[in-house]
């Protein structure tokens, strides 16, 4: 991530629940590289796209095919 000096960082997340084993994964991941950036003035987001009646779990291209670009757009600019 240094090597692109970014003023931010998004990790587009996959939603596949609340209490699934790859949620916690990724929630730790992500705090362990805020961490390790901490002093480097980057902002960080976590986002995950909403869920889909009739799907048990949602990624950002589930949210590009069923909603279109407008939705992807608005959703990774939303703060979780």
């Amino acid at each position: 991530v240094r090597s692109f000096h970014p003023s931010e960082v998004i990790l587009a997340a996959d939603n596949d629940g609340l209490h699934s084993e790859t949620r916690k994964t990724t929630e730790k991941a992500f705090n362990e590289l805020k961490v390790q950036l901490q002093n480097e003035s980057i902002g960080f987001r976590l986002v995950y796209p909403q869920s889909i009646a009739g799907m048990s779990k949602v990624d950002w291209n589930d949210i590009l095919i069923q909603q279109g670009r407008d939705a992807v757009q608005q959703g990774l600019s939303a703060v979780r």
